[in-house]
């Protein structure tokens, strides 16, 4: 996770985020169908306050991705890039 949060190119860090989401994935859905937990997703009325968090933390992921400024990224990959 800390290197995905390192990518400020789309691209690459969708192209990482994919396989390492259905890894993750795949641990969650063998750890419910071992009846470890129980799947907030299945029963959304019951737990209102998580799905809003979730809900919440979209909302604060897309309003920071649009006000960043583009000049912020920009200066800021080629600090990257000059090392």
């Amino acid at each position: 996770m800390n290197r995905l949060v390192k990518f400020w190119k789309v691209t690459t860090a969708i192209r990482y985020a994919i396989p390492t989401a259905i890894i993750t994935w795949n641990s969650i859905e063998l750890l419910g169908r071992w009846n470890l937990f129980e799947e907030i997703w299945i029963h959304p009325a019951k737990y209102w306050l998580e799905m809003l968090l979730v809900v919440g933390a979209f909302g604060i992921g897309i309003a920071v991705s649009i006000l960043t400024p583009k000049d912020t990224k920009r200066s800021f990959d080629q600090e990257q890039r000059a090392g």
